[in-house]
């Protein structure tokens, strides 16, 4: 990193890029109060968002930002791999060690030191599509749509919904890990063990007849409802397209969703959200959310300026007049570019000096009907779970190939494709 003795530059990752117009007009007003509060500190953005498969040849080129963002499931092997700077005493010193909740701190943890700064938390919910449920008749006289409460109400919901408006029921992502994570929500709710440690070894157990009758479920939603998209190769972008585009009613997600609306023009009142549908062992929701790291290369002043960087975006542990302010600015440009205000997902939080203000902020913004996410919100009999603890991602792939081949061939045998499945990822993951 280029810098003089006057200058701290640090570059940000995840910059929005020209086509996220609200998010990269914020990012603009950031950098601005930045320049006002600390001039000496310089911003560089960087547009290229956290990528697995192309993290490595960051580090290797020496491209890594000084603040970058990954998620949760990744925190592990980072900070074992060494690519994350140790932040404990700047947690301490800027508060954060005792404002977050600790068993978000400890996805971030390793041997008492702190390496990341954890951004947003979600839990997974059942997206709705408003247009396709009342033309399937399943919206209430008061305007809420019928949920549909265990899987058993899903399919039927799904199967309705193709039978009287000829669109997908219902939509999964089925490729880039993304389909093994969203079946983790099917699998845990069917009282599926994916893996376990005895003396230090992990084992893989997922080869159980709960795993097969949850990817049974999968596989029923095509050939026994008829109630996914003829596509079977879905990505995260063509999974929001289908359901935004009124081509399926249902997906799992968590608020706001802002693609949907952005991207494809959905609008924010065509938008509800409920809990997970109960399984037979319950309502598993998976957990997810964000991190700040910094580089390990950076300087104690890049590192401090980071957190002066995050407390300028609102992450700071007291919501100081200068902070709210940034914060009313925010909802209200959201407000004005037709986005979601109004249902937040899950706090990162354990106490935080002036949160009471932020929310009163997100009241005066509000701009959807507070009953199409009552139930989301609420969280009743829902079981937050995190992301599993070993080669999470690798898991997903894993089982993105058993998601295609139940969806692809009629004739598929969960059973069989989980054995292979349980016996490659331990071979080639746990082993």
């Amino acid at each position: 990193m280029v810098q003089n003795s006057n200058v701290i530059e640090i570059s940000i990752g995840n910059w929005p890029s020209d086509t996220e117009e609200a998010n990269l007009e914020q990012h603009n007003k950031w950098v601005e109060l930045m320049k006002e509060k600390y001039p000496n500190i310089k911003i560089v953005p960087d547009v290229g968002a956290y990528d697995v498969q192309t993290f490595l040849t960051k580090v290797n080129s020496g491209q890594l930002p000084t603040l970058f963002v990954t998620y949760f499931t990744e925190a592990s092997k980072i900070i074992n791999d060494g690519y994350a700077l140790d932040i404990t005493d700047l947690m301490s010193k800027y508060g954060y060690k005792t404002a977050i909740k600790q068993d978000i701190l400890n996805m971030v943890s390793s041997n008492g030191r702190i390496y990341g700064l954890p951004t947003y938390a979600y839990a997974m919910g059942l997206m709705i599509n408003m247009n396709l449920f009342e033309r399937a008749g399943l919206v209430r006289e008061d305007g809420t749509p019928k949920i549909p409460q265990t899987f058993d109400e899903l399919a039927d919901a799904a199967a309705t919904i193709k039978a009287k408006t000829g669109k997908a029921g219902f939509v999964m992502p089925t490729m880039n890990n993304c389909g093994g994570w969203h079946f983790m929500n099917f699998a845990w709710s069917y009282g599926t063990e994916f893996m376990k440690q005895e003396n230090g070894r992990w084992t893989a157990t997922f080869d159980s007849q709960e795993c097969i009758n949850a990817l049974q479920f999968v596989k029923d939603l095509k050939w026994k409802y008829n109630a996914l998209p003829e596509n079977t190769f879905v990505d995260l972008a063509e999974m929001q397209r289908t359901f935004a585009t009124d081509e399926a009613a249902m997906f799992f997600s968590s608020p706001p969703c802002d693609n949907l609306i952005s991207n494809y023009g959905m609008s924010k009142d065509d938008i509800a959200i409920g809990c997970i549908p109960e399984g037979p062992k319950g309502k598993y929701a998976l957990m997810g959310g964000g991190i700040n790291m910094i580089s390990p290369d950076a300087t104690p002043e890049q590192a401090d300026a980071c957190f002066k960087w995050m407390d300028i975006i609102g992450l700071s542990v007291e919501l100081t007049d200068e902070a709210l302010k940034s914060q009313e600015e925010f909802y209200k440009l959201r407000a004005d570019k037709g986005l979601i205000v109004g249902a937040e997902g899950l706090s990162i939080w354990e106490n935080r000096v002036g949160e009471e203000k932020r929310t009163a902020i997100i009241e005066k913004y509000r701009n959807v009907n507070k009953n199409l996410f009552q139930e989301y919100t609420a969280f009743n009999n829902v079981t937050i779970k995190p992301e599993e603890p070993v080669a999470c991602q690798q898991l997903y792939k894993v089982l993105d190939s058993c998601i295609q081949e139940v969806l692809n061939n009629k004739n598929a045998d969960p059973a069989m494709l989980l054995k292979k499945a349980n016996a490659d990822f331990q071979k080639n993951y746990l082993d």
